[in-house]
């Protein structure tokens, strides 16, 4: 039962890298450090975002999320604002050359992952969405358990 449980594990973090390098491919070509797709996210969902607030919600160490909002800033991606009733907190924005780019970056990055995808049979789609959405049930259940 250990060495199912070892092989599961060493099979999610197998896929998840695999995954990850397929999204690195697509956005080397742009020049963009794997990081921006997360910081980008954020912003696009939650226009007016700080920096630390991205962190937090990435999972990022505060100094990486700064660097890569730099970057982002400097190709004009992002902007930052300050926050008008708080001169000390920045907030920040996208771009409009942002939307046009990293809508461009998602729709080719769907592509390639949907090209892995279509070389599985029909009924492992299935089986392995079903699995997923068991575990994330699992995890989200577990979500506020202490270790």
């Amino acid at each position: 039962m250990a060495e199912r449980h070892e092989e599961f594990l060493e099979l999610l973090h197998a896929v998840h890298r695999g995954l990850f390098e397929q999204i690195k491919d697509v956005l080397d070509k742009y020049g963009l450090p794997p990081a921006s797709r997360a910081v980008m996210r954020q912003v696009h969902h939650n226009q007016g975002i700080t920096v630390s607030e991205v962190s937090r919600r990435t999972g990022m160490v505060k100094s990486h999320v700064s660097k890569t909002v730099d970057s982002l800033v400097e190709q004009g991606f992002l902007e930052k604002r300050p926050d008008p009733s708080d001169q000390r907190l920045i907030r920040l924005y996208i771009t409009e050359k942002a939307g046009e780019h990293f809508g461009q970056i998602q729709v080719e990055i769907r592509h390639r992952l949907s090209e892995v995808i279509a070389e599985f049979p029909e009924e492992k789609i299935e089986a392995i969405t079903d699995g997923l959405r068991t575990l994330k049930a699992i995890l989200e259940q577990g979500k506020g358990r202490q270790v």
